[in-house]
């Protein structure tokens, strides 16, 4: 610990702090404190050091600690650097990885250990984590941001992709799913998912499966949010779904998808890349699924009422497709019937024959009918309108079906 003493080797407070207290008050710090010599071995870590990044004193004394992520080492290389250049170095944002491989973002400060004839004897340094706090930055960035855009989706699909690409780079995972309720067949599908591999996302597109299984079906149950750190050991493994994807799933998260005190679905979260799920991620997640409920809801409806509505409209246009087809038929044989009883008149001897007058009766009465049948038909197709009754005009009298008097 007397290595530790000169690092304000310009003050006299140093000196008369003794090592037994600097020990103590090292140990007490509650940010994790590193001390390298001069071949950057390690030679002192604190308990703090120990509870944040996994790794005891006596696991890496005298070793070189490889705890930084690849895309760290350019940047840590320039701070170096300054550090040996300004022997201090404060508020470096970056990134380390702990002895499970999780990744911790810290906030570095550093200073160099003094030695005789102006050579550093090493390099102390606090690494504050600031992951929590980070990740509370975003979370609130990424919620409100997400809050200003769901309005702007008025397509299911478009605003599904839009959420589970958020959720999938903010938490760091291999894929999100939003998986819905149909109620009526009691059976989850999956409407929408984000994978890092596009295929899988394709392949689980619309594949259902009963509302009682999975661990969609214990969130559905429950109401609660809840993490599988084993998935393939879980209760809940559903393997039918791994199966018909091709994907193996590590640890999942779902967070119920919740309208007042009816659930419409799940939000899903597998494979963390980055350690297993914790206790912010269900905050999170839960956050997030309580923000897009209601859109999800609003937008399916909607989607459900365009889709009944242009049933609709293709109904109508084939009615009036037919009306007008039947309208085109009549014109015509009606044109030819009323032009051939006319000449039947001019051509008839007898015209005042009471059997001639029945008969000449009994036909321009059921040609009015049809003539008045075809107009109506026209009305309806100028309107739009299909309210007309058109049953009239086709009624007949029983004496004019029944042919009695042509037999006469």
């Amino acid at each position: 610990m007397s290595d530790i003493i000169p690092i304000i080797s310009d003050s006299n407070t140093a000196a008369a702090v003794s090592p037994a207290s600097w020990q103590a008050v090292l140990e007490f710090f509650p940010d994790p404190i590193l001390v390298l010599d001069q071949a950057l071995h390690v030679t002192y870590c604190n308990p703090a050091f120990q509870r944040i990044f996994g790794w005891a004193l006596d696991d890496i004394k005298g070793c070189t600690m490889d705890f930084v992520p690849p895309d760290q080492t350019e940047a840590l290389a320039a701070k170096i650097e300054q550090l040996y250049r300004d022997k201090l170095l404060h508020g470096f944002r970056t990134r380390r990885l702990t002895k499970a491989g999780a990744r911790v973002d810290v906030v570095m400060d550093a200073a160099l250990l003094d030695a005789s004839q102006g050579q550093p004897a090493g390099i102390v340094m606090v690494l504050r984590d600031i992951t929590r706090q980070r990740r509370k930055e975003r979370s609130r960035h990424i919620l409100l941001r997400m809050s200003g855009a769901l309005h702007r989706f008025h397509k299911l699909d478009e605003l599904l992709g839009y959420i589970t690409r958020l959720i999938r780079v903010l938490m760091a995972v291999d894929g999100v799913s939003v998986i819905l309720l149909d109620a009526d067949a009691k059976q989850f599908y999956f409407q929408k998912a984000s994978y890092i591999d596009i295929d899988i996302a394709r392949r689980l597109q619309g594949l259902r499966f009963p509302v009682e299984r999975g661990v969609a079906g214990q969130v559905y149950r429950t109401g609660k949010p809840l993490i599988v750190a084993d998935y393939g050991r879980s209760p809940y493994v559903l393997k039918m779904v791994d199966e018909h994807s091709n994907y193996e799933t590590h640890n999942m998260l779902d967070a119920p998808l919740r309208i007042q005190d009816r659930i419409i679905g799940v939000l899903c979260a597998v494979n963390k890349r980055d350690g297993g799920f914790d206790a912010q991620d269900v905050e999170l997640l839960s956050a997030i699924a309580d923000v897009v409920a209601l859109p999800i809801e609003n937008v399916r409806m909607n989607s459900a009422l365009k889709e009944a509505y242009e049933k609709v409209r293709q109904h109508h246009q084939a009615k009036n497709r037919v009306i007008h087809h039947l309208s085109h038929e009549l014109k015509t044989p009606l044109a030819v019937l009323s032009a051939s009883m006319r000449l039947l008149e001019r051509g008839i001897s007898s015209p005042d024959n009471p059997k001639w007058r029945r008969i000449h009766e009994r036909i321009d009465r059921n040609l009015l009918r049809l003539l008045e049948m075809e107009y109506k038909l026209e009305d309806i197709l100028r309107a739009g309108d299909d309210t007309h009754d058109v049953s009239e005009a086709q009624a007949v009298s029983e004496e004019d079906l029944s042919g009695k008097e042509l037999t006469e």
